[in-house]
C-alpha cells in the first residue's frame, strides 16, 4: 500500500533494539491504512520516543509538522502500530480545534477504533504485502494484538446491557476523565463493526463538532455537519447509542 500521503521522520535514538529505518517503514504502512481514505490530507509527522503515555503535541499556531510521541520500544511492531494509529486518528479529527472537554472521551473512543481497525487491516495486507518480505510471518501477530484488546473488553458490558444504559452509568466519569481506556474500548467495540462494514464512512471523523451539549445533540450535530455521502457512520453510531 502506498504511503505518498504522509511524510514521517523518526528520531534516530531511544527505541531500544528497534531500528529507525524499520520503525519508519512500519509507521508509513500504518498511515497508509488510514490516509488512503483522506487523499486531501498530507501531514508531516515527527515521531519521538517517550517514557510516558503516547500523545500528539499541540503545535504553535497550528504550523509545522505534528510531533507524535510513542512509548513502544524494540521490535514490538503491533504496539507501535496500535499507538501510532491512535495518535494519527487525533490528527485526522483535527484535535487542535476540538477544545471542549465534555465529549473528548468520544474522540478517544474513535481513536481506539482506529487502532483496532488498522491492526486488523494490516494483518490482512501483510500476509501478502508486508513492508519487508521477512515481516510477512508477523501478520497474524498484528491481528492477535487487536483480538487480545477486544477479548479483554468484551466481558465489561453486562450480558444484554444496552449501550445507552452503559452510557448513562459512565458518562459523567468519562466526561471527567476521557482517557479511561477500558471504558473507551467498550464503546469502541460497538463502533468498530460499523466502520468495517463501510470503511469509506471513516472520513466522517474529520467533521466532529466542537460543542459541549448533550451527547445525543453532539451526535446529531456531527451527522448534520458531515457531507451526506459520509453521514451514515454518525447516524449509525447515534442509533447504536439509542438516540
Amino acid at each position: 500500500m502506498a504511503s505518498s500521503h504522509v511524510s514521517i521522520t523518526v528520531a534516530q535514538e531511544g527505541w531500544g533494539e528497534g531500528r529507525p529505518r524499520d520503525i519508519k517503514a512500519l509507521l508509513e504502512n500504518v498511515a497508509a491504512q488510514q490516509l488512503s481514505l483522506f487523499p486531501e490530507i498530507r501531514p508531516e509527522i515527527s515521531v519521538m520516543p517517550t517514557s510516558e503515555c503516547p500523545l500528539v503535541s499541540y503545535r504553535f499556531k497550528d504550523e509545522g509538522p505534528y510531533t507524535v510521541h510513542l512509548s513502544a520500544r524494540d521490535c514490538y511492531w503491533a504496539q507501535y502500530a496500535y499507538q501510532f494509529a491512535h495518535e494519527l486518528c487525533h490528527i485526522l479529527q483535527g484535535y487542535e480545534r476540538l477544545t471542549l472537554r465534555r465529549h473528548q472521551w468520544f474522540h478517544e473512543t474513535l481513536c481506539e477504533v482506529a487502532s483496532l481497525l488498522t491492526l486488523r487491516r494490516m494483518g490482512i495486507s501483510w500476509a501478502h504485502a508486508a513492508p519487508f518480505l521477512n515481516w510477512t510471518d508477523y501478520a497474524p501477530s498484528l491481528i492477535a494484538y487487536a483480538e487480545d484488546r477486544i477479548s479483554c473488553t468484551e466481558s465489561q458490558l453486562a450480558h444484554g446491557e444496552s449501550l445507552s444504559s452503559w452510557l448513562a452509568q459512565h458518562e459523567t466519569q468519562l466526561s471527567e476523565d476521557p482517557e479511561l481506556r477500558e471504558l473507551n474500548n467498550v464503546a469502541a467495540l460497538k463502533i468498530l463493526p460499523l466502520v468495517e462494514a463501510d470503511p469509506d464512512q471513516w472520513r466522517s471523523i474529520a467533521y466532529l463538532p466542537n460543542s459541549d451539549g448533550s451527547f445525543s445533540d453532539y451526535l446529531a450535530e456531527w451527522e448534520i455537519k458531515t457531507p451526506p455521502e459520509f453521514s451514515l457512520l454518525p447516524r449509525s453510531i447515534r442509533v447504536t447509542f439509542g438516540f
